[in-house]
C-alpha cells in the first residue's frame, strides 16, 4: 500500500518518499517468472543500449545521443562529490555507479529494483553495490538535487563500512535521521518549502518530538529530517554531521544526541521547537482570499486544480479513495463531487497517472478534459468527456516520449507542452489537426509549464534560463518567459531574479500573467504586466501555495470569468479555493535592481542566525563557472556487464511449496548474483523442508533485458504426501492362533523431482501477462508406512515397513493467462481483482493434463474488505486417478482450514457423517472462500487504531471445499481400495494477521470444522503466508 505521507514533497519526493528511498535489494524470492503465481508486472518496453562514462569518482551507466546531456550530469557528480566529501569526511574508494535514464517512463522499465516505480518516485540508491539509479527530469533543479540526494546515500553507505558497521546499521536508523540528512546536504538551510511546512505545524501547535518523528508517519519525515539536521548544524556546526550520524548508527539517536551534542534528547526537543516557534511567529497582515471549494470530501490532497473555461467546474487530482491519486471533477461552485474522469484501477491499460508535478488542460469548448498518464513506456495525453468521464482519445507526440503540464491553444488547433527528448528538456507545439511537431527551444535550459494568452497569440512559461548576462550560471533559478507564435521568439522577464517564479497563467485581459513566486521567502500569488511593467502582491498567506513539490502546479485561472483556483497548504493537506479577481490584495511591487537568491530570514530554517562555520550554506549557494567542471572524457567505454554477488541470506523465513506432487514447508539460505542493471539474474538456492532427506536445491538464471522474459532453472524439490488406510489381515498369535485382524495404515510418501525448466512470460500490460514453460523432470518416490494391528478393540503391535518405486522420466508444457489490478494491503489486498487461467500436460510414462481455475475479489466497503474466492483444479488424462501420483488435498490450511492432517493424527475419533482423511483427497478439487476483513492497527486512515509497529487486520471467514476422483498411491504390498465418495467440508472461524516489519505475515486462527465430530470445540493453527 502507497503510504500516505505523500505531501509536500521536494523535486522527485513521490508517494513512497523519494528520492532517495534506500533500497536494499533481497531478492529473496526465485528467480523462476513461473513462481510469482499473482503480483502486477513490471514491463521492460524498450530494451535500452546501454554504455559507460568512466569520470574520477562515478561511472556513468546511460544510454543518451546527446553528448552535451551526459557531460554535463557527469560533471555534476563530480561538483556534488567534491562539496559533499569535505563535510561527511569521508570517500567511496571506487567509482561509484550512477544508472542515469533519460525520461521518467523509461525510469520505471529499470529491474535494478523489483518492485513497480511511483510516478512521484525521483530516484534512488542501493547499498549492494552503492547504485544511484535515476532518471533525469523535466527541469534541470530537480534532476541536480535528485542526484545531489543521491550521493548523499552513496556516501553514507561507506560511512558505515568504514565505521566497522554494516549497511545495515543504516536501515536501523529511523527514516527522518537519513533523509534528513540527505535533504540537509543536497538544498541547505535556505528553503522556502521546508519552511513552509514548519509554519504551517507551527500555527496549528503540531511540533512532533524525536519520538514522534520516529512512530509517527504523518511527520514527513523529508520535510522534519531537513529541519532537524538544519538546527544541529546552524547550532553546532557542520563538523557534527558525520560523528552525530555515525554515533545514532552505532548506538541509536537517542544517545547519539548525548554523546555528540552533549544535551539529552529532551532538552534538544525544547530548544528546537522554541527556535521553531521565534522564528516562525504568524506572519503580520496575513490574508487568504476567497474560500476554500471542496471540503473534507474532496480529500487531504487535492492537486493541480483546473478551471474550465466559463469557471463552473473544476477538474483536480486526488488520493480521497486512499489507494491511489485519481482524477476528480467537481462544481467550481457548490464544491460538490460529481465523478470520477481517470483512474489507473478503472483504466487498467495505464500504467500511472502523472500527478506529482503535471497539471489537465480543459478544451476551449469546455467539453473535455486532457491529462498525462504513463502507458507502455511513454507518456500518453488521454482526453476525457467531463460529462462522462469516457476515454475519447490518447495521443502519443511524436518524437516527444516523455511531456508533461499540455495546454491547449483557445483555437483548438495546438497542443503546448514541456517534453524531454533525449535527456533534454523544451518546449513543443503538437498540431491536432496534422499531427505535426514543432520544437519551440532546443538548449540545455529547462522549460516548464506552458500557458496560452486567451487570444492564442503567446504562450508564457518557465525557463531556467538567465535573463541578463550577469545572472549566476548554475542556480536553476526560474523566470518567467513568453513566446511569440507568429513570430517564433521568445523573451525572459525580468521580475524577481534569484527566486523561484512558477506557474505563469494568463488573464482575461491577454496581459496580465499570474504566476506564483517565493522572492521574499513565502510562497504566494503575484501578477505581472510585462507590457507597462507593472507588478503585484496578490496574497499574503500565512503559509503558501504549493503543490506536493515546489515546482508542481498549483494555480488555475478561468479564461473567460477571470475566476481564481490555487491550491493552499494549510494543517498538513492541500486544499483548492476559490477566488473572483476583486477578492485579491493588488498591491504594487517594485522590483529590485540587482538579482537576490532570498532574503535570510524568511526563507532559513532556524536557528537564525546560523553557526559562523556554516560551510554547507555557503558551498549550495555558490555559483561556479563553466570552465571549472571536472574533466569529463569524451569516449564512452564499453560495457562489460559482468555478473556479481548482490545478495546472500536466508529466504526471509518458511515457505510453503507446492505443485502436482504435494506440498513441502521449506527455509533456507540463497545467493543471487546480477549485473550492474539487473537485466540477468543467476540464483541458487539451498532448503531443507522439515528432514534431512528433504534438502532442496535450485540453479536460476532469468534475462529480463527484452519485453519477453525468459529463465531456466535446474531444481531438486522434496514433495510429500499422506494416506490413511485399512484392511483386515488374518495375523498368528502367541498362542497359535490366526485371527482377523484390522491393519491401520499410515502411508508418508516422498517424491522427490529433479527438473530442468525452461519458462518465459509476456507482458501485456501492467495487470496482465502470459506464461508458458517447458520442463523435463525425474521422479523418484519412496513409501514410510507405520501398520498398527487391532483385534476386537485390542492394539496388538505396530510394523515400520519403506518401499521405492522405480524412477520416472517425462516432460512437461504449461501455460498461463493472469490478470492482477489488486490493490495491495499491508496483508492482504483490499480491493479490485485477480484471476489465474492455466493447464499444464505431462508426457512420457506420465501422462497427465492439469487445470487450474483460481479467481478472487476483493470489494472495498470501508473500513471492511470482502473477499471472495473460487478455485478449480483438475487432474485428466491417464494418469490423473491411477494413483501414481500423490493426491489433490483441500485440507490445506491456506485452502480450507480446520482440516489439516495433522489433526486427524491428534484427534481420529469420527463420529457420524464425519469426513475422513481419505475423502479430503482427490484428482480434482473445489475451494470457495468468503472473508470480511476488518484493518486492526496500522496507518489511522486505513486501521481502527493507529500503529507504527505491526499492522494487523481481523477476519471472519467461511471456507468450503471438496476433493474427488481417485488419485492415490498405489498401495504397495496391500490390497488395492476404491476411492471414497465426495464429501462437501465447511468451516468457519476467525484468525488475525500480523506483518512482522514486512518479513512475514503470520496468520494465527480458530477454525470450527463442521464435518468433525472430533472437534466441535475448534481447531487452532497457524499460516505463514499473506492473506490470500
Amino acid at each position: 500500500m502507497k503510504p500516505l505521507s505523500v505531501r509536500g514533497l521536494r523535486p522527485g519526493l513521490g508517494a513512497h518518499g523519494r528520492p532517495g528511498w534506500l533500497v536494499l535489494l533481497l531478492l529473496l524470492c526465485s528467480l523462476s517468472a513461473s513462481a510469482q503465481y499473482f503480483g502486477q508486472n513490471k514491463i521492460g518496453y524498450r530494451m535500452f543500449g546501454f554504455k559507460k562514462l568512466e569520470t574520477r569518482n562515478f561511472e556513468l551507466y546511460h544510454y543518451l545521443t546527446n553528448d552535451s546531456v551526459r557531460r554535463h550530469w557527469a560533471g555534476q557528480s563530480e561538483h556534488w562529490y567534491q562539496k559533499l566529501q569535505s563535510v561527511l569526511r569521508d570517500s567511496v574508494p571506487f567509482r561509484n555507479p550512477v544508472v542515469l535514464y533519460a525520461n521518467h517512463a523509461d525510469f520505471q522499465q529499470t529491474n535494478v529494483t523489483p518492485g513497480p516505480i511511483d510516478p512521484g518516485t525521483g530516484g534512488f540508491a542501493e547499498a549492494v553495490k552503492n547504485r544511484i539509479v535515476m532518471p533525469i527530469a523535466k527541469s534541470n533543479a530537480q534532476t541536480d538535487h535528485v542526484l545531489g540526494h543521491e550521493i548523499v546515500h552513496a556516501i553514507q553507505f561507506q560511512m558505515m563500512r568504514h565505521d566497522s558497521l554494516s549497511v545495515s546499521g543504516l536501515f536501523r536508523l529511523p527514516l527522518w535521521v537519513v533523509e534528513g540528512m540527505a535533504e540537509y546536504l543536497s538544498i541547505g538551510p535556505v528553503d522556502p518549502h521546508t519552511t513552509l511546512w514548519m509554519r504551517d505545524a507551527v500555527l496549528n501547535n503540531d511540533l512532533p518530538t524525536l519520538n514522534d518523528l520516529t512512530a509517527q508517519p504523518r511527520f514527513f519525515p523529508y520535510r522534519w529530517g531537513h529541519a532537524f539536521w538544519a538546527y544541529v548544524t546552524g547550532t553546532w556546526g557542520d563538523s557534527v554531521v558525520q560523528p552525530l550520524f555515525v554515533s545514532a548508527a552505532k548506538n541509536g539517536y537517542e544517545a547519539a544526541i548525548r554523546q555528540v551534542l552533549r544535551v539529552t534528547p529532551e532538552e534538544f526537543t525544547r530548544r528546537w521547537h522554541r527556535s521553531l516557534r521565534e522564528h516562525f511567529a504568524p506572519r503580520p497582515g496575513a490574508f487568504t482570499p476567497g474560500r476554500p471549494v471542496l471540503g473534507d470530501a474532496g480529500g487531504r490532497m487535492q492537486l493541480a486544480p483546473a478551471l474550465s473555461p466559463d469557471g463552473k467546474y473544476l477538474a483536480y487530482l486526488s488520493e480521497k479513495n486512499m489507494f491511489s491519486v485519481d482524477l476528480f471533477l467537481a462544481d467550481a461552485r457548490t464544491g460538490r463531487v460529481l465523478r470520477k474522469l481517470l483512474s489507473t484501477t478503472r483504466h487498467a491499460h495505464l500504467d500511472a497517472i502523472s500527478y506529482l508535478e503535471s497539471a489537465g488542460t480543459w478544451s476551449p469548448d469546455g467539453k473535455q478534459f486532457g491529462f498525462v498518464a504513463f502507458a507502455r513506456g511513454r507518456n500518453r495525453l488521454v482526453v476525457v468527456e467531463a460529462s462522462s468521464g469516457r476515454i475519447q482519445r490518447e495521443l502519443e507526440i511524436p518524437g516527444v516520449p516523455a511531456f508533461s503540464n499540455p495546454a491547449w491553444s483557445p483555437d483548438g488547433r495546438w497542443l503546448a507542452v514541456n517534453g524531454l527528448v533525449n535527456g533534454q528538456p523544451d518546449l513543443f507545439l503538437y498540431n491536432w489537426q496534422d499531427g505535426t511537431v514543432r520544437q519551440v527551444t532546443n538548449d540545455r535550459f529547462a522549460e516548464l509549464q506552458p500557458a496560452w494568452s486567451p487570444d492564442g497569440r503567446n504562450v508564457a512559461f518557465v525557463t531556467d534560463r538567465a535573463a541578463k548576462a550577469d545572472d549566476r550560471p548554475f542556480a536553476y533559478d526560474h523566470r518567467l518567459a513568453l513566446y511569440d507564435v507568429a513570430t517564433e521568439t521568445l523573451r525572459v522577464l525580468d521580475v524577481f531574479a534569484g527566486a523561484d517564479n512558477f506557474n505563469p497563467t494568463f488573464g482575461t485581459d491577454n496581459q496580465t500573467i499570474y504566476f506564483l513566486s517565493d522572492h521574499d521567502g513565502y510562497r504566494d500569488l503575484y501578477a505581472h504586466n510585462p507590457y507597462r511593467s507593472e507588478t503585484y502582491r496578490l496574497t499574503r498567506l500565512a503559509t503558501g501555495i504549493s503543490g506536493l513539490s515546489p515546482h508542481a502546479p498549483a494555480l488555475s485561472i478561468a479564461p473567460q470569468t477571470g475566476q481564481v483556483a490555487f491550491t493552499l497548504y494549510d494543517r498538513q493537506g492541500y486544499r483548492v479555493f476559490r477566488a473572483e479577481p476583486g477578492d485579491l490584495l493588488w498591491e504594487s511591487v517594485t522590483l529590485p535592481r540587482r538579482p537576490a537568491r532570498l532574503p535570510a530570514v524568511a526563507a532559513t530554517l532556524p536557528p537564525v542566525p546560523r553557526f559562523t562555520r556554516d560551510f554547507t550554506a555557503a558551498r549550495l549557494n555558490s555559483s561556479r563557472p563553466a570552465d571549472l567542471l571536472p574533466a569529463i572524457p569524451d569516449e564512452d567505454k564499453p560495457l562489460r556487464n559482468r555478473l556479481s554477488l548482490i545478495h546472500l541470506g536466508n529466504s526471509g523465513g518458511l515457505n510453503v511449496s507446492s505443485n502436482r506432487f504435494g506440498t513441502g514447508l521449506n527455509g533456507g539460505v540463497n545467493a543471487v548474483f546480477g549485473d550492474m542493471l539487473n537485466d540477468r539474474q543467476l540464483g541458487t538456492s539451498l532448503s531443507l523442508a522439515g528432514e534431512l532427506t528433504d534438502i532442496a536445491g535450485q540453479v536460476s538464471y532469468l534475462n529480463r533485458r527484452r519485453w519477453v522474459n525468459w529463465g531456466v532453472s535446474l531444481t531438486h524439490l522434496p514433495f510429500r504426501s499422506g494416506r490413511v488406510g485399512s484392511t483386515v489381515e488374518g495375523i498368528e498369535l502367541e498362542d497359535g492362533r490366526v485371527v482377523p485382524a484390522v491393519r491401520r495404515d499410515v502411508d508418508v510418501q516422498r517424491t522427490f523431482e529433479q527438473q530442468l525448466n525452461l519458462f518465459s512470460y509476456l507482458p501485456l500490460s501492467r495487470t496482465r501477462r502470459v506464461e508458458v514453460n517447458v520442463a523435463a523432470s525425474r521422479l523418484s518416490f519412496v513409501t514410510f508406512r507405520t501398520s498398527e494391528y487391532f483385534f476386537r478393540g485390542q492394539f496388538l503391535g505396530t510394523e515400520q515397513s519403506r518401499f521405492t518405486s522405480p524412477a520416472l522420466y517425462s516432460g512437461l508444457v504449461g501455460a498461463a493467462y493472469v490478470g492482477d489490478n489488486t490493490t495491495p494491503g499491508p496483508v492482504a489486498p483490499l480491493k479490485g481483482q485477480r484471476y489465474r487461467v492455466g493447464g499444464e500436460s505431462s508426457f512420457g510414462p506420465v501422462q497427465m493434463h492439469t487445470f487450474l481455475l483460481d479467481y478472487r475479489r476483493y470489494f472495498r466497503l470501508k473500513p471492511f474488505t470482502v473477499a471472495v474466492r473460487g478455485m478449480h483444479t483438475a487432474r485428466y488424462g491417464r494418469d490423473a486417478s491411477s494413483g501414481l501420483l500423490p493426491p489433490l488435498f483441500v485440507g490445506f490450511p491456506t485452502l480450507v482450514r480446520g482440516y489439516a492432517a495433522p489433526s486427524y493424527l491428534r484427534n481420529p475419533y469420527r463420529g457420524e457423517g464425519d469426513v475422513s482423511l481419505n475423502q479430503l483427497q482427490g484428482s480434482q478439487m473445489a475451494v470457495a472462500n468468503a472473508e470480511i476483513r476488518l484493518p486492526l492497527t496500522g496507518h489511522p486512515r486505513l486501521a481502527l487504531f493507529r500503529s507504527g509497529l505491526f499492522p494487523t487486520e481481523l477476519a471472519l471467514f467461511a471456507d468450503a471445499g471438496a476433493a474427488w476422483g481417485r488419485a492415490f498411491p498405489v498401495p504397495v504390498g496391500g490390497p488395492d481400495q476404491p476411492a471414497p465418495a465426495p464429501v462437501p467440508v465447511l468451516s468457519t472461524g476467525a484468525s488475525l494477521r500480523i506483518n512482522l516489519a514486512g518479513i512475514a505475515v503470520l496468520e494465527p486462527f480458530f477454525a470450527l470444522p463442521w464435518q468433525r465430530s472430533g472437534d466441535r470445540r475448534g481447531v487452532f493453527g497457524l499460516n505463514i503466508a499473506a492473506g490470500w
